[in-house]
């Protein structure tokens, strides 16, 4: 599995740039971190930056999620249910999803 930290963030910021289309295909990377803030605007953000994402595999990080928010709760449902993400909102489940995605990666190679 490749590890390219700065892939995740040209997606997220520069979603609709075209020099991130095939920055992502030269590094075809077996995964791609979305990192959206939890709260407002959430959803559009993630939707947004996911069609500039086709056909990448994707985990979509809640960055300052809080439990005890209804709207971060929502957010994370939304997209999780709706747009069949998969989110994680802590480092240590992201962690473990990346984990899991690399052995993946690794055993099909």
């Amino acid at each position: 599995m490749k590890t390219v930290a700065p892939a995740a963030i040209i997606a997220g910021t520069c979603a609709a740039s075209q020099s991130s289309p095939r920055l992502l295909s030269a590094l075809d990377p077996a995964l791609v971190i979305l990192v959206a803030d939890a709260g407002l605007g959430t959803i559009n953000l993630v939707r947004l930056s996911i069609d500039a994402l086709r056909d990448r595999r994707v985990v979509v990080y809640l960055n300052r999620f809080d439990a005890r928010s209804d709207l971060h709760v929502r957010n994370a449902q939304w997209l999780a249910t709706r747009e069949g993400l998969d989110i994680v909102t802590d480092i240590e489940a992201l962690t473990t999803f990346v984990e899991h995605v690399a052995t993946t990666a690794t055993a099909s190679d």
